[in-house]
């Protein structure tokens, strides 16, 4: 390696680690995952919607179920909560144990922000995947057109095994009792790989992919390249940005050219002019979303997972992250994000926010970036800590 990196003796290992970039490709893998499952399935999302995608998705753990599979269940009860209700009874009767994690009201407290934003699959503790995705046709190329841009990284080894007992945490006190009764059924890895579970949960006193993207900075001596969903750094954290790129550093940022969420999208341009200010390059990718959280630094070193670079990944939501510390697996993710730059985005340019200059575009932008930072704020400060 080139140069050393903050707790490198901290890493578990994988046999095999796959980077996938969305659509088709990774609700294959999720399927091929699933049939190989034999003795238990764990599985977190946010949302899980009733399309074609959600359907099939259902279909294959209701399929390991029927062959005497275990299968957990954990959805947010705000992303999720559309599910039709005879379909949750129908995902129970078919001996899928479904939980829902988080109600914005119960008796004890108001969580309108601590939501379940994790995006994680694993089985037997063995074979898993970590990523972005939510299971929904917007995020799965369809008929209908090219899914979001978002990624995700299939491992093997006993990191899955750490990513079972992250579930199994998140699960419950009836999770935590059935843990004795596991069966890990681990095959003698050669491990290659060096991978690490990161999680963020503001309450749980974890801000572990907070710390990584900082110390990506920090630690950066060439290039960064960031895939920014719903991208509203902090102030701390673009002034990191600024200290890196006066060093010399070459970041990118890949970002979204049109959102679902539309006061995000003046939000984030509010941001333009400071950052090509400081040398940034900015890239608008051309597809209908920009759903990914990637960091890349250098030729070393990659996370990708559910963190979004913005107040409610740092304070309300629980996140969670794989991070990967291996120079060849770097390279050749370092490619594909700058073939997506080179074929499928719009450079941002200062001749391009000419037409910014004047005050209503200005003042649209600005308001747009206080009151959303303010709606997360006020989200984050709402949301009750949890009782033990």
């Amino acid at each position: 390696m080139s140069q050393s990196w903050p707790d490198e003796h901290k890493y578990s290992y994988s046999d095999k680690v796959e980077v996938i970039v969305g659509g088709n490709s990774y609700f294959e893998a999720l399927r091929d995952i699933i049939d190989e499952a034999r003795d238990n399935i764990y599985c977190q999302f946010f949302i899980l919607d009733f399309d074609d995608t959600g359907r099939n998705f259902i279909n294959s753990l209701m399929d390991a179920a029927s062959r005497g599979v275990k299968v957990f269940l954990l959805l947010d009860a705000y992303g999720s909560g559309s599910l039709p209700t005879s379909i949750r009874h129908e995902i129970l009767n078919s001996g899928i144990e479904l939980r829902f994690f988080s109600p914005y009201f119960n008796f004890r407290k108001f969580s309108p922000g601590r939501r379940l934003h994790n995006k994680v699959l694993v089985a037997d503790g063995k074979l898993g995947i970590v990523g972005g995705i939510n299971i929904a046709d917007k995020y799965h190329d369809t008929a209908k057109g090219k899914g979001w841009l978002d990624f995700a990284l299939r491992v093997e080894g006993s990191i899955c095994e750490e990513l079972q007992m992250v579930c199994i945490r998140l699960w419950g006190k009836e999770g935590l009792r059935y843990r004795a009764k596991l069966k890990v059924l681990s095959t003698g890895y050669s491990y290659r790989y060096k991978v690490r579970i990161r999680e963020n949960d503001f309450f749980g006193k974890k801000e572990k992919v907070s710390k990584s993207y900082k110390q990506s900075v920090r630690f950066a001596r060439n290039y960064l390249i960031i895939v920014g969903a719903y991208f509203l750094p902090g102030w701390n954290y673009r002034q990191m940005l600024k200290r890196a790129a006066q060093k010399g550093i070459r970041i990118k940022l890949i970002l979204a050219s049109r959102s679902d969420v539309g006061l995000t999208l003046y939000a984030q341009r509010h941001l333009y002019a400071w950052l090509l200010d400081q040398g940034i390059e900015i890239y608008e990718w051309n597809g209908p979303m920009v759903h990914g959280k990637v960091a890349l630094a250098d030729d070393i070193w990659f996370t990708i997972g559910s963190y979004n670079l913005n107040y409610l990944s740092d304070f309300s939501n629980l996140e969670l992250n794989l991070e990967v510390l291996d120079a060849g697996m770097a390279k050749e993710f370092r490619k594909t994000l700058e073939t997506i730059i080179c074929t499928e985005c719009k450079r941002v340019t200062s001749e391009d926010l000419k037409h910014t200059r004047n005050v209503f575009v200005r003042s649209v932008r600005w308001i747009a970036y206080n009151l959303l930072k303010f709606s997360m704020v006020l989200t984050a400060y709402l949301t009750s800590k949890p009782k033990k």
